[in-house]
């Protein structure tokens, strides 16, 4: 199978978008400002909920949506990556928009779009900063993107560097749509750790050394997953801290799994809690932050098991998946970005975008023909340099995902998503988080925290996201929310442990009360939980002063409240079945009762996610 031969994220157009990510080259160029060194730092923990399950043909809410066409339908193009989670925007369309007329397209929006791959973001901003030049030029079809299909979670980013453009011409990005999700394809891959288990330990993942295209999805896979087991993270590529997962930035995943295979080995300065021992150690790259086709690459190169990460060398060593977006499966999700102005000028053509793609997805999740037609649609999209592209059956195969010949990798896996879905997931519905919002200010923090110098700041969520397209392409349907998973139809016990963290709750003295200054780290247990399909077994914990029976009750209480904290913001995404509750009272110390330190860290609640 032949690789794709561009990179799923690129950072070009730097002149244009100014400080967009950043590469290695821009640096080495200096186009783009290398970060100080940095202390290694344990990811804030960001909980994000799941829709759970083979998602891509499982049972969708039946419902009928208007055909309003604009009659004046404008001529636009849209730009995406070659990723499967707009794959019902190439279905609406029929393709590229030149093939036929008889579209859900043209059925619902009045015209076909433009449909171009282009895996290079910063030339994806180049060509919107062309269409909002010539918009502002008075043509009324200009070249250039009027729209684009970015990565949830690095739109944020993308979003802060483009934006000081558009401000030039008195224009404003705006996230209005989302087509569907990475379901399993985007993966964190690193040394087995299971010592013949089967289940991963995450504290080996620490001094691993993970090749990476920075701020991409698959990064933030990682960093989520460091986050979720309290695990440091070191950005500093001049640096190795033993205790944190380090990182080799590349400018794509093709370069980062060619780092992986090659074994790429550095120099670096040892650090330690932030301050160097003054050791130059040698470390070479062991894992790898990729998508597929990268993942059936690099598994070729997997033999013997290892015990930990921080002594792994990349040839010679098994290598098995971390994490992926199949656990975090609403983590990345495919978001429409376009022009406020724009959209506000062609409000019956961007609603009738958005109900093609419902109807696509519709189609592709109820019938194989419909995921058929999608992979007919994306080939000629996608394929169009040929090879193994230009293949329908290559895209068909990727859509469900599949095994490895050992079964210990799955390989590909993304999802579509109709309208009903993407109104739950911004939390539109009654008992729905916004967990949209959770995805975008999570991960937008991770690109400020660890690249400041490159990501000073990102947007606001609530300055870049307009629900109106989405409310307006529902209008007058009747569909209820989703229901909790299927998974959680009943309470059932945690048997296996994936992440724990504690968290610093505060509760009023002696009681279960939670205090008001503590809504920001429930709302962050709660952006963090909502993007997995796992369990949550909340677990109280005191320190040893007073009487014992009284510490267990109180401990109890108090994971309790969390628990209906949780629920009462969403029910649908935090049904009380999903939930289980412990008070261990001071029975499980973390640190010395003898001090008053000690004590402090032994009044926690942990947050454990798992099976």
């Amino acid at each position: 199978m032949a690789l794709k031969t561009q990179y799923k994220l690129i950072f070009a157009g730097i002149g244009i978008v100014g400080v967009l990510f950043g590469v290695r080259a821009g640096m080495q160029a200096g186009w783009i400002p290398t970060p100080s060194a940095l202390k290694s730092m344990i990811p804030q923990k960001a909980d994000i909920a799941t829709l759970g399950g083979n998602i891509q043909m499982k049972p969708v809410a039946s419902y009928d949506l208007p055909a309003a066409p604009d009659s004046h339908a404008p001529q636009r193009e849209v730009l995406i990556i070659p990723w499967q989670a707009a794959g019902s925007l190439a279905l609406a369309n029929g393709g590229t928009g030149t093939e036929s007329q008889d579209t859900l397209m043209v059925k619902y929006a009045g015209a076909n779009i433009t449909l171009g791959r282009q895996d290079d973001y910063g030339k994806m901003a180049d060509e919107m900063t062309k269409f909002a030049q010539g918009r502002k030029a008075g043509q009324p079809n200009p070249g250039g993107a009027a729209a684009v299909v970015l990565m949830g979670g690095g739109e944020a980013a993308w979003i802060a560097g483009l934006q000081p453009q558009m401000d030039k011409l008195g224009y404003h990005l705006r996230v209005f749509g989302i087509t569907g999700f990475s379901h399993g394809e985007d993966k964190c891959m690193g040394p087995d750790t299971s010592n013949g288990t089967g289940q991963q330990n995450p504290q080996k993942f620490r001094g691993a050394l993970i090749a990476a295209s920075p701020r991409d999805g698959d990064w933030d896979v990682c960093v989520k997953l460091a986050a979720d087991n309290n695990i440091p993270v070191n950005s500093d590529g001049t640096a190795y801290d033993p205790d944190a997962i380090n990182f080799v930035d590349t400018d794509g995943f093709q370069t980062a799994d060619d780092k992986y295979i090659s074994g790429a080995c550095e120099d670096r300065n040892e650090v330690k809690a932030g301050v160097k021992t003054g050791k130059k150690v040698h470390v070479c790259v062991n894992g790898v932050a990729t998508w597929t086709p990268g993942d059936v690459t690099v598994i070729d190169k997997r033999s013997t098991t290892i015990a930990d990460a921080s002594n792994a060398q990349s040839n010679g060593v098994k290598l098995v998946t971390w994490a992926s977006t199949k656990e975090y499966d609403q983590q990345m999700p495919a978001v429409l970005v376009g022009i406020k102005e724009d959209l506000e000028a062609h409000p019956a053509f961007y609603t009738g975008m958005l109900r093609a793609i419902d109807r696509a997805s519709f189609q592709i999740r109820t019938t194989q023909d419909g995921v058929h037609q999608m992979a007919v649609a994306e080939a000629k999209v996608f394929g169009t340099s040929g090879g193994d592209e230009a293949d329908p059956a290559y895209w068909e195969r990727y859509f469900a995902g599949y095994d490895s010949p050992d079964g210990k990798v799955n390989l590909g896996g993304s999802r579509v998503s109709t309208l009903a879905e993407v109104r739950d997931f911004v939390g539109l519905s009654d008992g729905t988080l916004n967990i949209y919002k959770g995805v975008y200010t999570v991960f937008g923090k991770y690109d400020v925290v660890y690249y400041p110098t490159i990501v000073p700041s990102v947007p606001d969520f609530d300055s870049v996201m307009d629900y109106d397209y989405i409310k307006s392409a529902l209008q007058g349907v009747s569909v209820a929310a989703a229901k909790p998973d299927a998974q959680f139809a009943s309470s059932r016990s945690m048997t296996t442990a994936v992440s724990s963290r504690a968290v610093s709750i505060e509760f009023d003295t002696g009681t279960a009360t939670i205090r008001p200054t503590s809504r920001a780290v429930l709302d962050d247990i709660a952006n963090s939980a909502s993007e997995t399909k796992y369990l949550i077994q909340i677990n109280g914990h005191t320190d040893n002063t007073g009487d014992a029976n009284k510490n267990v009750a109180l401990s109890r209480a108090r994971a309790q409240a969390v628990a209906d904290a949780l629920n009462a913001m969403a029910p649908n995404t935090f049904p009380t079945t999903r939930m289980e509750v412990n008070g261990y009272g001071g029975d499980k110390p973390i640190a010395d009762n003898s001090t008053a330190q000690g004590r402090q860290k032994n009044r926690r609640v942990e947050i454990v996610l798992g099976n």
